[in-house]
């Protein structure tokens, strides 16, 4: 059984390795990295590190049993909620009911006066570009770094949510 879990952040130390090679999996496939592993985990590491000083910033960890299998990270600031990053093992993505574990943590985070939803995807992930679009989010804007800014209602996003397929 899949089970959500906020991060404490004290022990984000001690978790960081486990996230970031998950990440790292992920993303080796769909855009993959410019520099080597360790380079990347420790500018990903410092961010989120510092990004987590703040109380709107969460982490919550997916695990099926003890095993770390995912995580999602996001904030809730003024009326948006920001997607920040979701990254699940990839045997864990489709049939394991992830993300109607996730609306249901969710609902109970976020504000109920939240207005909008946003999210920054790398211009190369296919796959989050249609999620995004699924959520009833779309591109504003394209970044000097190629990474594409998503905007849309979190009341549109949440209908998704309460009944996400299972292809995306």
């Amino acid at each position: 059984m899949i089970q959500c879990v906020e991060l404490d952040k004290k022990y984000f130390d001690s978790q960081a390795k486990m996230l970031w090679d998950i990440l790292y999996e992920n993303m080796s496939v769909i855009a993959p990295f410019d520099k080597s592993y360790d380079e990347v985990f420790q500018e990903w590491y410092e961010s989120v590190k510092c990004g987590l000083t703040k109380e709107q910033r969460k982490i919550l960890l997916f695990q099926y049993g003890e095993e770390l299998i995912g995580f999602f990270q996001y904030y809730v600031n003024d009326d948006i909620f920001m997607i920040e990053e979701i990254q699940i093992m990839p045997k864990f993505q489709v049939t394991y009911g992830v993300i109607g574990v996730l609306y249901k943590q969710l609902v109970s985070v976020i504000p109920k006066d939240t207005i909008y939803i946003s999210a920054y995807v790398d211009n190369r992930n296919k796959t989050s570009q249609r999620i995004m679009n699924k959520l009833g989010m779309s591109q504003v804007r394209v970044e000097d770094n190629g990474l594409e800014y998503y905007r849309g209602y979190y009341e549109v996003a949440q209908e998704y949510m309460k009944c996400p397929s299972k292809k995306v």
